[in-house]
């Protein structure tokens, strides 16, 4: 594009030399010494150190761990379908409550929680979930950008393998990805990260702003009909992606 109206048209000016185009960004990175990639990425992430806007982009570069179902897959979305065609119910993603970032069984009538607990095990579920696109596009802006990105469930570690090769085949980059088993997140994380070694979780399930949020690890919880309104220390909820987007440096304020 003239690289800034977003036509896709990287060498048309529509007439006006004011307009940036890719050749004007070429001599620019060649000036700078820098790939013309990281050129590009160094202007949303100086308009984003400009901005005043609530919520402090971070100093330095913890790393940046991932939650999976919730996070960067639509399981709530696929479990109400699931649920929905198999038993006639009418659950909504938009206003269940028994997939809180992990699933909460005594929620759901007993025959519905042993059916889908079954079919969550099967890698074939797995599989046919849907990716956030927005949350898959921060993951790998933030690997292109230099950040120790890697991704952690509470999925069953035999969904390990299965996990990782579902990034594989929706692009994601080549990230670890550890499947702790439910309710050994908190442990594994403890174990690793601290004052010394800095992380950001971004992860939906309330538990973890309890049970995770500390010094050194910071929560960053997308806004959902289950997260709490209590503010807590160490956790940042956020609206959208791009204030997550924001505070990495990745793009500017939400605000403008």
């Amino acid at each position: 594009m003239c690289l800034d109206c977003g036509c896709l048209e990287p060498a048309n000016r529509h007439g006006s030399h004011d307009h940036i185009v890719l050749k004007r960004l070429q001599r620019a990175a060649d000036t700078a010494g820098l790939p013309l990639r990281e050129a590009a990425w160094n202007i949303p992430r100086t308009l984003a150190a400009m901005q005043d806007d609530p919520g402090v982009p971070l100093a330095d570069r913890p790393a940046l761990i991932f939650d999976c179902d919730g996070i960067l897959s639509f399981t709530a979305e696929a479990l109400c379908t699931a649920l929905n065609a198999r038993f006639g119910t009418t659950y909504s993603p938009q206003g269940q409550s028994f997939f809180p970032g992990t699933l909460l069984v005594h929620k759901l009538p007993a025959e519905q929680a042993g059916w889908l607990e079954q079919h969550m095990r099967q890698p074939s579920f797995v599989a046919a979930v849907s990716p956030d696109w927005h949350a898959m596009d921060t993951m790998r802006d933030s690997w292109d950008a230099g950040f120790s990105v890697s991704v952690v469930t509470e999925r069953d570690p035999e969904l390990q393998d299965a996990t990782t090769d579902w990034l594989r085949d929706w692009g994601a980059p080549p990230v670890l990805v550890v499947a702790v088993g439910h309710g050994n997140k908190p442990a594994y994380l403890g174990a690793k990260y601290g004052p010394s070694n800095n992380a950001v979780l971004v992860d939906d399930n309330p538990a973890v702003e309890i049970t995770i949020a500390r010094p050194g690890i910071e929560v960053w919880t997308p806004q959902r009909p289950y997260t709490p309104s209590v503010p807590r220390d160490h956790v940042r909820p956020f609206a959208h992606w791009a204030q997550a987007r924001y505070w990495l440096k990745l793009g500017p304020s939400p605000r403008l």
